[in-house]
Parts: C-alpha cells; structure tokens; sequence
C-alpha cells in the first residue's frame, strides 16, 4: 500500500464528516472503502490550498484565548485555511475552555469546510496528558526504573482515556532516545540509557495507549539522546554501526513491533546530517526496511517559527473512532 499525501492521517476520522460542499456518499468518507481508493477519491477533490493546508499546524490559541477563553471567530477561519490538518492544544488552562476550543474547530471542519475532514488534535503526554489537574505519573525514566511494562502499559491506558475525554487524539510520547549524555537537560524524558529496556517501556506506553484509541508518537527519530555539550537540538557524532546497533533498536520495538502510528523526527544532525533531511534514516530503514508508510508534515511548534520537526503518521494502521 502506497501513501499518497498527507491528509490521509485523517481518513480515519473523515468517515463522521456531513460537510455541505461534499457528497455524503463519497468513497473518501467511506470507512468500508480501502484506504488506497479514500485517499485516492479524496486527492481529486482537493484543491491547491487544500493540500497545503495539510502540511501545517494549527493552534487552538488562533481562536480561543487561552487566559479567559475568549472566540476569536476571524481566528478560526485562518487557521483552518491555512493549517487544518491537526492543532496544538498544551496550554495551562482549564478544560472546559480546552474541550469547547476542539468542539468549535472540530465541528466547523466537519460542517463549515468543503471536504469536511476532522483534525489531529495534539499535545504532549510522555508521564500523563498535558493539561492542568490532569494525572501527573513519574517521569520516564523514574518509571522505567520500576522494569515492569504492564504497569506502563496500564498507565498509558489512564493517560489516553484523560487525552480522549477532551477530544485529544495524539500524544507526542513516548521518547525512544537514550539518555547517554547527562548533561543533555531532557534525560529524564526518556527510558535509560540501555536499548533494550528503553524498547521494552517504549512498547508497552504504545500498547497502551493506543488501546485507548489514541496515536502515540515515538519521538526524536533518531539519536538525538546524546547531543554535542549536552546542548538540545545539538549534533550528535556516531557512526552507520552505533546507529543501527544501539539508537534506533528501542524505536523499531515501539515503531514496528508495537504498531505506533506515528513518528517525530528529530531535529538534530547525526554525523552531519539534519535528522529532517537524512533520507538514510527517514526513507531507507523507515519506509523501505521497516515498512513504515508515513507522511511529513511541516509544524510551527511551541513558537518556534518553521521549526524543523516532521510528523510521519501510517495511514494503513489507524481506525480511530470521533469523540465528537
């Protein structure tokens, strides 16, 4: 099965969609359809703009103010023209302005956009959903120390079902990296510095959540744990050999073997190359050795202009179920 674009992520959710400006009974809205004919029916009916509104993240702070919970209307209409395919929602406020901003996107591109697609709706959740008075677990690598997956598996399990209520439907977790640079400041977001049981936890958060019909993301893809000076984002000096035999071991167990549905590139260079544009990593163990069909999206991120973060969700894996 061959991905063809980015929006086909939200194939999965496009199945709820009764947008006036689309026929009902297209294939692309048809969750019996195979995934191949959807996106195919939908890549006809989708404009230039269309497409590029796929490509980058919106942010629910372009129509709710997050401090008092204002609608900004004007606000919605950009983002959705310009960055409909999925939104940030991590900010410390409470839940119901949270859950009625995603109500309000979500229900204007079902209703008010011509091809009625639904939105990713995303924040964070490497030791509990990122949101205020959410549950809050040990940090990954406290929690890895209790070497006992179905306890993380279990608490994954709790972490979607917060995410989910909200209708947050992907998790920037768990952190595959190893933490083998102690100065690096985010050692704590991962497992340890063995591939093994950084695999073992990595599996079981996956497992879990997804359980919960939330996506997971394994994230930095790939090596970005043990970076120059300890600095973050910085380059990380290895060879072919260390990569393939120690750094991406723990990605593959939560990619391939668990069945994450979607994959963070990092964003540093690993022998001199930016993680973004390595096609060594990205396409030819990713796509062709693992067998990871995937798409790159473009992100705006926590204020970081352009930044280069790529997003690669499998389009063939995910059957998530609207908490519209």
């Amino acid at each position: 099965m061959k991905s063809s674009f980015s929006v086909c992520a939200s194939l999965a959710l496009a199945g709820v969609a009764t947008a006036s400006g689309a026929n009902c009974t297209a294939v692309y809205k048809n969750p019996n359809a195979t995934v191949d004919a959807r996106i195919a029916d939908l890549l006809k009916r989708m404009t230039l703009e269309d497409k590029a509104a796929q490509l980058l993240q919106g942010d629910i702070s372009n129509w709710i103010n997050t401090t008092d919970g204002a609608f900004n209307a004007s606000g919605l209409v950009w983002n959705m023209k310009y960055r409909a395919s999925q939104f940030y929602v991590g900010y410390p406020t409470n839940w119901t302005t949270i859950s009625h901003g995603i109500k309000i996107a979500q229900d204007y591109l079902v209703h008010n956009t011509t091809l009625g697609i639904p939105a990713l709706v995303q924040t964070e959740g490497i030791h509990g959903f990122l949101m205020p008075n959410a549950t809050i677990f040990n940090s990954p690598i406290a929690y890895a120390c209790s070497w006992n997956p179905a306890l993380v598996e279990k608490m994954a399990k709790a972490i979607a079902k917060e995410a989910l209520a909200l209708g947050v439907n992907q998790l920037f977790a768990p952190v595959a990296d190893l933490g083998r640079e102690l100065r690096y400041g985010r050692v704590e977001e991962g497992f340890s510095e063995d591939p093994y049981l950084s695999g073992e936890m990595a599996y079981s958060y996956v497992k879990g959540l997804q359980s919960g019909d939330v996506a997971a993301t394994v994230k930095h893809f790939a090596g970005t744990g043990s970076p120059e000076q300890g600095i973050n984002t910085g380059p990380v000096h290895g060879g072919q050999r260390e990569l393939l035999t120690t750094y991406l071991p723990p990605y593959k167990k939560a990619i391939v073997d668990a069945g994450a549905y979607s994959v963070m590139s990092a964003y540093h260079c690993y022998d001199g190359v930016p993680a973004v544009a390595n096609s060594y990593v990205l396409t030819d163990i990713l796509r062709d050795s693992w067998g990871f069909k995937v798409w790159h999206d473009r992100l705006r991120y926590l204020g970081i202009a352009d930044s280069a973060f790529a997003v690669l969700c499998y389009v063939g894996r995910w059957r998530h179920r609207s908490s519209l």
